[in-house]
């Protein structure tokens, strides 16, 4: 029997799954943010994140502030995966929801501490866009954890347990 308790691996491993859930909630919020639905905020909340002061223009600065939200979406993926393994499996879709509304508020409490963006220059849409992409991210992650074998054998989750 193999032993898969190593916390290494298990780190390891959300931060993966972490990595990949960042790219599919971005390409989610990009989906809305095509037809004019919502605004921008993530990609400029990012971007501070990463490069400071810096304006964000042109092509190179989205490449980095991508770069940036994988980063922290594996960063994410570790608390999250730790969180998971010392949970009830049952209760796994719950945590990565409510992990996904709490890195919603960090955002906005954040963003108004260092004032990133301007008071006024964000709508409500911008911010329920927002607020569904990370809720987005917290369900990738659970289901990496359910079906991506090796997340799954170190959190020793059962999709289906009720």
């Amino acid at each position: 029997m193999e032993r898969t308790d190593f916390y290494g691996e298990l780190i390891f491993f959300s931060a993966i799954a972490g990595g990949f859930a960042a790219p599919l909630k971005t390409i989610f919020y990009r989906f809305l943010t095509i037809p004019g639905l919502f605004s921008t905020y993530y990609d400029q909340f990012t971007f501070y994140l990463i490069h400071g002061h810096s304006p964000m223009k042109g092509v190179w600065s989205w490449v980095f502030g991508e770069i940036g939200d994988i980063v922290l979406g594996a960063f994410l993926g570790i608390i999250l995966g730790l969180w998971l393994k010392f949970s009830r499996p049952k209760f796994h879709w719950w945590i990565g929801l409510t992990f996904g509304l709490g890195v919603w508020f960090i955002t906005l409490a954040l963003r108004n501490v260092l004032q990133i963006i301007k008071p006024g220059t964000i709508s409500p849409p911008a911010l329920l866009g927002h607020l569904l992409s990370m809720l987005i991210y917290g369900v990738n992650f659970v289901l990496a954890a359910c079906y991506w074998k090796p997340l799954k054998k170190r959190i020793k989750i059962n999709p289906f347990s009720t």
